[in-house]
């Protein structure tokens, strides 16, 4: 198929599933209709600017490269609330995992240098900055 999508439909009653190669399955019981549908929707949503994306959501675990003397470089935080300022600037409010009450402030051009979604990204980061380099 040289990589390229195939497409199968697939008909369950008067139900019928078109699958895509290399995309994810909708719920069995969407119509191609109503996934079109809430494309639109979402698309229109991107327009008007009312279509945030965003890195994690609330609840998520990240880790922070955290570069205090005598402590764990890279800590374990929690995401307890995501604010939108006027000028659209998201502040991501975390908290560090096992010490209640201590919040502390990001922003999206944190992720990514300060903030990961995974230990192992936190560590590459950590491990390119001890070099001087950039992960």
């Amino acid at each position: 198929m040289n990589g390229l999508p195939y497409y199968r439909k697939e008909f369950k009653g008067d139900m019928e599933r078109l699958t895509i190669s290399g995309t994810k399955e909708a719920k069995p019981d969407v119509t191609i209709r109503e996934a079109l549908n809430k494309l639109a929707e979402y698309e229109d949503l991107e327009e008007q600017g009312k279509l945030l994306e965003l890195p994690c959501a609330v609840g998520d675990r990240s880790f922070v490269v955290w570069q205090k003397k005598g402590q764990n470089p890279i800590r374990k935080m929690e995401l307890k609330k995501i604010e939108i300022h006027e000028s659209k600037r998201k502040v991501y409010q975390m908290e560090f995992t096992g010490n209640k009450g201590c919040w502390f402030k990001f922003h999206d051009d944190d992720f990514g240098k300060t903030v990961f979604l995974t230990r192992e990204e936190a560590e590459s980061a950590l491990k390119a900055e001890r070099k001087g380099g950039d992960a």
